[in-house]
């Protein structure tokens, strides 16, 4: 934008305005949820759905692809125990999906 003449008072403002829509999308994400949160993140495309006359609704995630995603996990950053893991990843699911079949 300054290589096309804009003013360093319209670079402030436009910096100002991305700054405060990355606010306004963010989350806040407790350090005990992380390991969950990035487990969830990898298996993004490993969402199972049925599609139909209706359009495609989303149903989970595939589990029997986790145990890749947490080798690879594991190897990144701490482990942390299935039986505190899997709870918070169903969680992060169920949100996911009343999100994406705008329930």
């Amino acid at each position: 934008m300054r290589a096309a003449g804009a003013s360093p008072e319209s670079l402030a403002a436009y910096r100002r305005r991305l700054v405060a829509e990355i606010e306004a999308r963010s989350i806040e994400l407790f350090p005990e949820n992380w390991h969950a949160f990035s487990v969830f993140l990898r298996m993004g495309d490993q969402w199972r759905i049925a599609a139909g006359f209706g359009g495609i609704h989303y149903l989970g995630l595939d589990y029997a692809a986790l145990p890749p995603v947490l080798e690879e996990c594991r190897r990144l950053q701490h482990r942390q125990p299935m039986d505190r893991l899997m709870p918070q990843l169903r969680t992060l699911v169920r949100a996911a999906r009343a999100v994406l079949n705008d329930d």
